[in-house]
């Protein structure tokens, strides 16, 4: 695997340390999608203590599109474009702060469940009220140029 891969994937296990959760082993390279499975570690702070990322490590914060509501149970989360990003890690939070769900791309949107987007009543990754999302922006390089505050995000 690739230095880059390497690079990414140790960025999402600290950020994620803070939150509670682990990564997985299982990526696959053709969707960008690396899967996240959830412990039992309660995590470091409640949601809404969620720090600013972009105002912690002093870089551009991303500008959130996706409405905090009304997008269904698999809403398209989508933001602004960073210059120069390459690639977004994109997280949705369950209502405890525990990571449920993420995406690695170089798109800015996703359907929260992956593409092609799922329908409603297909099983697999969904929101509930409660929950939040964010993303992060990263360059060719693997390294983190923005970040989006946690916003919530419910059917």
């Amino acid at each position: 695997m690739t230095t880059r891969f390497f690079i990414l994937l140790f960025i999402i296990s600290f950020v994620l340390s803070a939150c509670g959760g682990t990564v997985t082993e299982e990526v696959t390279a053709e969707s960008d999608r690396i899967v996240l499975e959830q412990t039992e570690i309660s995590p470091a702070f409640e949601v809404e203590e969620l720090p600013s990322l972009a105002l912690e490590m002093d870089i551009p914060a991303i500008s959130l599109i996706t409405p905090p509501v009304g997008g269904g149970t698999r809403p398209v989360l989508e933001w602004v474009a960073v210059e120069d990003a390459d690639h977004y890690i994109v997280w949705v939070r369950t209502p405890t702060g525990k990571p449920y769900w993420s995406w690695l791309t170089s798109d800015t949107s996703v359907p929260v469940g992956g593409l092609p987007k799922l329908n409603e009543d297909a099983g697999g990754p969904s929101v509930v009220e409660g929950m939040t999302w964010s993303v992060i922006a990263l360059d060719d390089e693997g390294t983190i140029i923005a970040a989006s505050n946690h916003r919530p995000i419910a059917p």
